[in-house]
């Protein structure tokens, strides 16, 4: 997925942000599939946090539709 917010992410971030929305949420574990070092989460997080906001929304919104079709299918 294209960034959504900045055009100025690193591929370090875009990493870290495609991984933290494809498990789920798991900061750690997108942390580690970016390379970043647990120490750097907070500074981390507060770089790229409109992103995983809008990101979030963009996810959000397209599993909605998704979702209320199985239910509807299982009615």
């Amino acid at each position: 997925m294209k960034p959504l917010v900045k055009s100025t992410l690193t591929k370090k971030q875009n990493i870290f942000l495609e991984t933290l929305i494809e498990n789920g949420g798991n900061v750690i574990d997108a942390m580690s599939s970016a390379g970043y070092h647990p120490s750097s989460r907070s500074n981390l997080i507060k770089s790229v946090k409109d992103e995983i906001i809008e990101r979030t929304r963009y996810h959000l919104a397209s599993s909605s539709v998704k979702a209320v079709n199985r239910l509807i299918e299982g009615l």
